[in-house]
């Protein structure tokens, strides 16, 4: 198979891995874990994601069952259905996603997690202090395994397996050692091997690692292990350390490359496609950390005021690399040696694209919509917004989207479907539909719709198992 990884030049590339590699991979995944005939798999990744090969192929190899996740794969709630309907052992998802799936569980008076046995977290780093249920709860006895791995390395190359003991004496979470058949290295920019302690870039050996970029094998990243003769090497731009008992500890990329929501993306992927829109001058785009939120902000210079970049952009740009902030100015502020400053800029001192979120609007608010905006603002971590805004414009994304359907029903005392949130984007259209066709919605119809829907969709999953059984 062939997937697409971001690309710091502007152009995705290509990384092609063979039936042998793919192979390595599930016989390590498969011992790891413990996966054989029993074991029922939910898939929680798409197809387009690489995680999603490991976990297909190794169940299909022993035998065992794969749980095809709901078409709505940050609807939490209807994976906590989908957990203890089909007494789901094992499963594979982004932490944000498992965080999700822990605070329904915290507060439920099920024991959701019954029959799991095993859950792998991976795609980004783990924050601890997300996984403070499972930690203080023996009833979960499931385990939890941290896995990293690039693409061009076959998805995973190091793992280990969480211990409830070590995060209480606030250890920090660790990304192991590595799988099967693949050597790690930690060296040092002249490319010697760093010793135990001192920080260094992750090169990785051995089976899984690509030959290269398709259409591209000058790229430096790919080159002969110079430590182990007839092997090609990766390396990863990740900065980790060796800690004294041999595991390695991340500690961050050394390049622009960022993981948001569980993606790999080269920031200058991004501002190459934004400057491919008519009337950009120059992109700069910055990643922002606030607390357990993290987005991307544009900041432009164009010769046109009017200029409403996020529509073309979406030509350029996949959807998870869209529904950007963009700030534009007439000339970026620099440092004192003349080049722009990524520090202020961070602070978004231009002016907002005003065709999409101009937060000051001739209008009466309405007590709801008022109501609205605060659950708003809440989910998306801001301080004001516009009426007539689009949800996704202004910072979020699937999983906000989730969160923002849970604190509406919750606040309005009111059902709201995905369907209602994507068909009514902004403050005030979702308010005007609201007011036309919910304000007699009670307690009791929210709780029977909800439960018709998963029985529903449940439903829907079955037949689609037996059909495919031949049933």
């Amino acid at each position: 198979y062939i997937i697409f990884t971001s690309g710091s030049t502007g152009y995705p590339k290509g990384v092609a891995i063979n039936e042998q590699k793919l192979a390595d991979l599930c016989q390590w995944y498969i011992k790891e874990t413990g996966i054989d005939q029993s074991t029922k798999l939910l898939l929680l990744n798409s197809f387009g994601f690489d995680a999603s090969v490991k976990n297909i192929f190794s169940v299909i190899q022993v035998g065992g069952e794969l749980v095809l996740g709901p078409s709505k794969l940050f609807d939490a709630d209807m994976i906590m259905t989908y957990i203890r309907d089909y007494d789901v052992s094992q499963l594979n998802c982004v932490p944000a996603l498992f965080y999700e799936l822990l605070d329904i569980a915290e507060h439920s008076e099920d024991d959701c997690f019954s029959g799991l046995q095993t859950a792998v977290l991976g795609g980004e780093q783990i924050d601890a202090n997300r996984l403070s249920a499972w930690i203080h709860d023996a009833a979960m006895k499931f385990r939890i395994l941290n896995v990293y791995g690039p693409t061009e390395c076959t998805s995973v190359s190091t793992c280990m397996w969480l211990e409830r003991s070590s995060l209480l004496d606030g250890k920090p979470i660790l990304i192991g050692k590595p799988i099967f058949n693949k050597q790690v290295y930690v060296i040092d920019r002249f490319g010697k091997l760093c010793p135990k302690g001192a920080v260094g870039e992750l090169m990785i050996s051995g089976a899984g690692v690509a030959e290269g970029y398709i259409g591209n094998n000058q790229s430096g990243a790919f080159h002969q292990d110079v430590f182990c003769g007839g092997t090609i090497a990766y390396n990863t731009g990740d900065y980790v350390y060796w800690n004294d008992h041999g595991e390695l500890a991340f500690v961050g990329r050394k390049d622009s490359q960022i993981k948001l929501n569980g993606f790999r993306m080269e920031i200058g992927e991004i501002e190459s496609a934004i400057e491919k829109c008519a009337h950009v001058k120059q992109a700069i785009v910055i990643f922002h950390e606030e607390g357990q939120a993290s987005f991307l902000s544009a900041h432009i210079i164009t010769d046109n005021d009017g200029t409403d970049i996020s529509t073309e952009a979406a030509d350029w740009l996949p959807e998870y690399m869209q529904r950007r902030k963009y700030y534009y100015y007439d000339e970026f502020p620099m440092t004192s040696n003349g080049k722009v400053d990524r520090n202020a800029l961070k602070k978004s001192t231009g002016k907002i694209n005003t065709n999409k979120c101009e937060k000051k609007e001739e209008k009466v608010e309405t007590s709801l919509e008022k109501e609205i905006k605060k659950i708003w603002l809440k989910i998306l971590r801001i301080d004001d917004i516009g009426y007539r805004v689009n949800f996704f414009d202004a910072g979020g994304y699937s999983l906000l989207l989730y969160k923002l359907k849970k604190a509406l029903e919750k606040e309005l005392g009111i059902n709201v479907t995905f369907v209602e949130l994507l068909s009514y984007p902004t403050i005030e259209a979702f308010a005007d539909y609201v007011e036309s066709n919910k304000t007699d919605q009670s307690k009791e119809d929210i709780a029977a719709q909800s439960n018709a829907d998963q029985r529903l969709e449940m439903l829907k999953k079955r037949q689609q198992l037996s059909a495919a059984k031949g049933e």
